[in-house]
């Protein structure tokens, strides 16, 4: 039993520093918050404009858009940045490892965007507005 308990604390010590190292990355990566992450394999990319975007911190944008169901579909970003503008022009399509049977209703999903410069004052721009 004694055995039985040292394994289990191990394993859960482990987990632990697993989890510790993973949160100090030196840079920002999708989050718990449930970010999709970007694809540039897309199949029949549309331009999509985003809903709505937040400033997560000096270098990054979480993005809100309009998507399919992530077994189906999902989504590519393009940032273009001058010195007082970037502009984020999103993508939807069909993954390529996926062939039909995915009509669904549209879902909202965030994306993180990471800029080279501080975003600063500068404006936001959706490259794909109406």
């Amino acid at each position: 039993m004694g055995r039985l308990r040292r394994s289990r604390q191990r394993l859960t010590a482990l987990g632990a520093a697993v989890l510790l190292l993973a949160g100090c990355s030196a840079t920002t990566s999708y989050s718990d918050a449930g970010d999709q992450l970007p694809q540039s394999d897309l199949v029949d990319a549309l331009p999509t404009a985003w809903e709505s975007t937040e400033i997560v911190d000096d270098t990054h944008i979480r993005v809100t858009f309009l998507g399919g169901v992530d077994d189906c579909y999902g989504h590519d970003v393009d940032v273009e940045e001058t010195a007082s503008s970037i502009t984020i022009s999103a993508s939807t399509g069909g993954l390529p490892r996926h062939i039909g049977g995915c009509d669904a209703p549209l879902l909202e999903y965030t994306t993180l965007v990471e800029t080279e410069q501080p975003v600063g004052d500068r404006t936001i721009v959706d490259g794909h507005a109406e």
